[in-house]
């Protein structure tokens, strides 16, 4: 349900340094449940990657520049999906850094992450991290558009974004609004006819196979109106690209 790295990769980066001591790392590493943490230098170069194996091995007074793999594997931001899977399966790595045009470290990508992109499988990134955007929303992790996955939703007032994900092709919003209950919401267009919105009641009957949700609750009024502007703004210029 992607094809380029950067719509794989977690946006909230948790990074560490050659100099910060195993014993601090695994503690927010545990913290944020995951697996493998990217290490960057003071300019955001990558230079390695730890894992969970190699700070539970590891000495309380190491630091992690003696525990970290080097050299680091990584890949660009806009590379595709297929071509991350190929430089793990070359490298036999279970990660890569995404790194962005000066080489930059952006995110970590897991050979589970593209197995899912490959798959046409929602990515999903664990709730430790918040998703929140540059005007302040949270945003729920990608999730299917079906029944099944409606309980992603949350039971409040927010906007919800309707987004294209087919294996293979680019992310794409395509419908947007703001509604004073998501997970009510998200169960009524799965399981009722929209037949006072003919756009939506079309884009639901054309692409419902390829349709996901994100979804941001917001109770504030005046901030879920200008979340809502930009979400729009962001579906019309998907389907206007330049």
């Amino acid at each position: 349900m992607a094809k380029y790295v950067h719509e794989i990769v977690n946006p909230e980066l948790f990074s560490v340094t050659p100099a910060d001591f195993v014993s601090s790392v695994i503690v927010g590493v545990l913290a944020m449940r995951i697996t493998a943490v990217p290490v960057l230098s003071e300019d955001r170069q990558p230079v390695g990657v730890v894992t969970l194996r190699d700070l539970i091995d590891g000495n309380e007074g190491e630091s992690v520049s003696e525990r970290m793999s080097q050299p680091v594997q990584v890949v660009s931001k806009d590379a595709e999906v297929a071509e991350a899977g190929k430089l793990m399966a070359e490298g036999d790595v279970h990660h890569l850094v995404a790194v962005d045009e000066e080489g930059r470290g952006i995110g970590i990508v897991s050979s589970l992450d593209v197995v899912r992109a490959l798959l046409g499988i929602p990515v999903r990134f664990p709730d430790t991290f918040p998703h929140v955007d540059a005007q302040g929303l949270a945003w729920t992790n990608l999730a299917v558009l079906d029944l099944e996955h409606a309980k992603a939703a949350p039971g409040r007032p927010g906007v919800l974004v309707l987004i294209h994900s087919e294996a293979g092709k680019p992310e794409r919003p395509v419908w947007a609004e703001a509604t004073s209950d998501l997970h009510a919401r998200v169960r009524q267009l799965v399981s009722e006819p929209q037949t006072d919105t003919p756009d939506l009641a079309r884009l639901l009957e054309q692409d419902l196979p390829h349709l996901c949700f994100r979804a941001a609750p917001v109770i504030d009024q005046a901030k879920r109106a200008r979340g809502l502007e930009l979400a729009l703004e962001q579906v019309a210029n998907a389907s206007n690209p330049l």
